[in-house]
């Protein structure tokens, strides 16, 4: 079986706000690839409740790519 699991992790309350993104590739039970990626929110309002579950902050990802240019290899 080959299946991809994704994750996102988001700044605030919105599912529109990711921030991240990490990606497992699994081909007959074992991950094969690991992709993990910082993205940068449209807007840039981190919620204290997700900073403290994820840890990531407006500074990590001031640089980083928009969500479709984040995902735009895979």
């Amino acid at each position: 079986m080959r299946a991809i699991a994704i994750d996102f992790e988001t700044a605030n309350e919105r599912r529109d706000s990711a921030c991240s993104v990490g990606l497992a590739w699994i081909e007959d039970g074992a991950v094969v690839r690991r992709a993990y990626r910082l993205i940068r929110p449209v807007e840039m309002r981190f919620s204290p409740g997700n900073v403290r579950i994820h840890g990531i902050r407006p500074r990590d990802v001031s640089a980083a790519p928009s969500l479709p240019e984040a995902m735009a290899e895979f």
